[in-house]
C-alpha cells in the first residue's frame, strides 16, 4: 500500500538566486520607489506584476540615492496631487446635489494626504513653549541631584587630622 498523502515527505522546491537581468532599470527605479514611499513588499509586487522575491532584490541592490529613484518618486507624489486636483475639478453643481460630490471629496482629501505623507510634509505640530518649560524642569531636576550626590560624596569622606594625616 502507498502511504498516505500526509505521511509522505514534502516536495522541496529548488530555488534559484535572484537575478535582476530580466527586469528593465526603469521598472527596477519604479519599484523601489513604491518601497521607500512605503508600499509593502506584497503590494508592490501585486502591482508591479514581479514576484515577491525579486522585489525584495531590487530593495536590496538598487542604492537609494540615484537621481532616477528621486525623480521617479516626485512624479509619483505629483500623480497623487494630480488625482486630488482632478477629483475636485469634476465636482459639479449637479454632483454637489448627489452624494457622489462627498466620494469626490474624500478621494481628492485622500489623495492630498498621501503626497504629503509621501513628501514626509505631515509631521507632529511641537508646541516650543512646552518643549523649553520641559527642557527647565529637567536641568533643576538633574542639578538637584547632582547637589544630593556631591553632598553624599563630601559626608563620606575619610576624616584627617589638622596635618593633613589619616586619623
Amino acid at each position: 500500500m502507498a502511504p498516505a498523502i500526509a505521511d509522505r515527505p514534502a516536495a522541496k522546491r529548488k530555488s534559484y538566486p535572484v537575478t535582476l537581468e530580466r527586469t528593465p532599470y526603469q521598472k527596477q527605479v519604479w519599484v523601489k520607489s513604491l518601497i521607500e514611499l512605503g508600499g509593502s513588499l506584497n503590494q508592490v509586487a501585486k502591482q508591479s506584476g514581479l514576484s515577491v522575491p525579486t522585489v525584495i532584490a531590487i530593495k536590496r541592490m538598487l542604492p537609494s540615492n540615484l537621481i532616477d529613484l528621486e525623480r521617479c518618486k516626485k512624479t509619483v507624489v505629483g500623480n497623487f496631487y494630480g488625482l486630488a486636483r482632478a477629483s475636485q475639478e469634476n465636482i459639479t453643481l449637479e454632483k454637489l446635489e448627489s452624494s457622489s460630490a462627498y466620494q469626490l471629496m474624500g478621494m481628492a482629501s485622500l489623495a492630498v494626504q498621501a503626497a504629503r505623507d509621501m513628501e514626509g510634509l505631515n509631521r507632529p505640530v511641537f508646541n516650543v513653549v512646552d518643549i523649553a518649560m520641559n527642557i527647565e524642569r529637567l536641568v533643576s531636576q538633574s542639578r538637584e541631584r547632582l547637589n544630593a550626590i556631591n553632598t553624599q560624596l563630601t559626608s563620606t569622606e575619610t576624616p584627617t587630622d589638622q596635618r593633613g594625616e589619616l586619623t
